[in-house]
């Protein structure tokens, strides 16, 4: 059973349009920072989505027009934020055909539009502001589970609500991220929690009266939608508000703003030309009576890089893994009572500079600073170990973090112990760019430190040498044996040496090396430490005891101009543990005897 929109006279109808898309529209306002001076070319138009904020400064004169494609032929609405504002300008509003169906002072307005493109021309009589909202009589709540629909733009109201009410929300798709809102409310007495789901998106409320709007980030998309009774449930107006994009920063200018009362978050966006570079954002407020914290992320649906000191001073330095847009949102906590200004900076700097795993790194750290390295880490599944000393009566802070290539943080790790002495290792599970922080924020003077970082394969420490082996041929029975690839490598130099296992013939074709191992695992990686015309192994195999059989886990020709060399190719992953690999070698790929000296087997018990 679908709750409709239903039918009320025009006076009740209005004050409900006018009471709910104000507020809704105030809160959106505080959310967003005040847009730079509108400007445009006469004659072009703006597109913007039903139920979009459209906002900007105006000089007398100037005139902007939205196109806005109605659904279909309903009730829409018109409103502002600011009602004193939207007087000063003129509102002109013409349909597909080009036919004038409005033009008045701009003011909360409710007309029935037809379906299809229309142009809202707004000229300021004077200078002023703008803000604007066109929502449309659309959708449909339902008591049913999987029934009801929204979309952005939709206004919605029921009465006499006993139960949850269900929609799907879809969303218009953008090549930008912004801001929905969903708003409930009723009558005095009307309470009512919000939760909404789908990809990439979560938010609820529990109380609309206290907490306001349900919001969430988005490019578009399907949403699931349930509105339940807190307290009443008498009446029930519903609304989709979309931001529309966030300001933008320009790095290197410094911008000013104000955190208004009601307000928690406040969102900005800016371009990084450049990946590798390190970036320093600084947020500077007047006030050390709020606390508010600051966060950084190529997807504002998460936190990669963060800022919490405890006032509203706070400086965050990272490295950009990679070119595009990136988002700073600022945070407090708890709403603010009174005005706050603050200023904010994006500023570039040089290439963070690169470590070099298994060598010492020495820097010098200024007092309150921070020094930043970065590590690229190609493959999945690796072990990354940091270690820092500096004098150990300055308390210097180490961390780590890798971000993939969307900017996702899939791994972090941090050292706080009260001198210089850290240390930290992960699994780093993707590939990515590690970035290490040495922060002395608590050290007063610069502070010369040592830095050192490890990076091999997970399966590495449950690396193991073969315990046993068998060949399809041998040289001998006095050397050259199968046993002879067992255990640790023992031939120093690339040689014809008896220490090596070697085929009967130099140049027989198709021969197998089979090795056993002690302990079960899943094959992450195999070194072959080739000691005597590599080049010759064409499939590496591994042995599944429960099904009886063989898999492949590598198979290909990787010929070489080395005499001696540890081969490691990239295997493919089994869903088995084993305790046997078979080598495959043809002999007449490389001319002369091909000789194995060992064979680790990594992997992960």
């Amino acid at each position: 059973m679908s709750v409709k929109f239903p039918v009320r006279t025009q006076g009740a109808l209005r004050r409900r349009v006018t009471l709910v898309l104000s507020l809704a529209l105030a809160l959106a306002l505080l959310l967003t920072a005040t847009p730079a001076a509108f400007a445009q070319d006469a004659g072009e138009p703006v597109t913007l989505l039903l139920g979009q904020l459209a906002t900007g400064d105006f000089t007398a004169g100037d005139s902007v027009t939205y196109i806005i494609d109605l659904p279909e032929s309903t009730s829409y609405v018109i409103t502002t934020g600011d009602e004193a504002e939207a007087a000063k300008f003129t509102l002109a509003i013409t349909d597909r055909r080009g036919d004038e169906v409005f033009n008045d002072v701009f003011q909360t307005t409710q007309l029935d539009l037809k379906g299809g493109d229309h142009a809202f021309t707004l000229t300021a009589n004077e200078d002023a502001t703008l803000s604007l909202f066109v929502t449309g009589q659309l959708g449909e709540l339902s008591a049913e589970y999987g029934d009801g629909a929204l979309d952005n733009g939709s206004f919605v109201t029921a009465e006499d609500v006993e139960g949850v009410l269900y929609a799907e929300l879809d969303i218009e798709e953008t090549d930008f991220w912004q801001q929905a809102f969903l708003t409930a409310s009723g009558d005095e007495g009307d309470s009512y929690s919000i939760y909404i789901s789908g990809e990439n998106a979560y938010a609820s409320i529990s109380d609309s009266s206290v907490e306001g709007p349900a919001v969430f980030w988005t490019q578009g998309g399907r949403y699931h939608v349930e509105i339940t009774p807190v307290t009443g449930g008498n009446s029930l107006t519903a609304v989709v508000l979309l931001s529309g994009p966030v300001p933008a920063l320009t790095v290197g200018e410094e911008m000013a703003g104000t955190l208004n009362p009601g307000t928690t978050q406040k969102a900005y966006r800016f371009n990084v030309d450049e990946a590798g570079l390190q970036f320093t954002v600084t947020l500077a407020a007047d006030t050390t009576d709020v606390d508010m914290d600051m966060a950084v992320s190529i997807n504002p649906t998460t936190d990669t890089w963060s800022s919490y000191n405890s006032d509203s001073n706070e400086v965050l330095t990272f490295v950009a893994p990679v070119a595009g847009e990136y988002f700073v949102r600022l945070y407090t906590r708890g709403e603010v009572a009174e005005p706050v200004d603050y200023t904010l900076l994006v500023e570039a700097g040089e290439a963070a500079p690169e470590i070099v795993p298994g060598e010492t790194t020495w820097g010098v750290v200024p007092a309150g600073g921070k020094m930043v390295y970065t590590l690229p880490v190609d493959e999945a599944n690796q072990l990354v170990t940091i270690a820092m000393v500096a004098n150990p009566d300055v308390d210097l802070d180490l961390t780590g973090q890798i971000v993939d290539a969307d900017g996702n943080s899939v791994a972090s790790m941090s050292g706080y112990n009260s001198g210089s002495f850290e240390a930290m290792s992960q699994a780093l599970q993707s590939a990515g760019l590690l970035q290490i922080e040495v922060n002395g924020s608590y050290a007063s003077e610069e502070t010369p430190f040592a830095l050192r970082v490890t990076l091999e394969p997970a399966g590495a420490v449950a690396a193991q040498w073969a315990t046993e082996a068998t060949a399809s041929s041998q040289f001998s029975d006095s050397g050259y044996t199968p046993t002879e690839a067992t255990g640790a490598p023992n031939v120093a130099a690339a040689s014809d040496n008896p220490l090596a296992w070697a085929s009967k013939e130099p140049d027989s074709g198709e021969e197998t090396l089979e090795l056993t191992y002690a302990h079960r695992v899943a094959p992450t990686g195999v070194n072959i430490y080739e000691s005597y015309n590599p080049g010759a192994v064409t499939r590496i195999e591994a042995y599944d005891a429960d099904a009886d059989e063989w898999s492949v886990l590598w198979e290909g020709e990787e010929l070489t101009d080395e005499v001696m060399r540890v081969f490691s190719p990239a295997l493919d992953s089994v869903d088995f543990l084993t305790d046997r690999i078979r080598l495959t070698l043809q002999m007449d790929l490389v001319s002369g005897w091909n000789e194995i000296d060992a064979v680790q087997l990594l992997g992960l018990p």
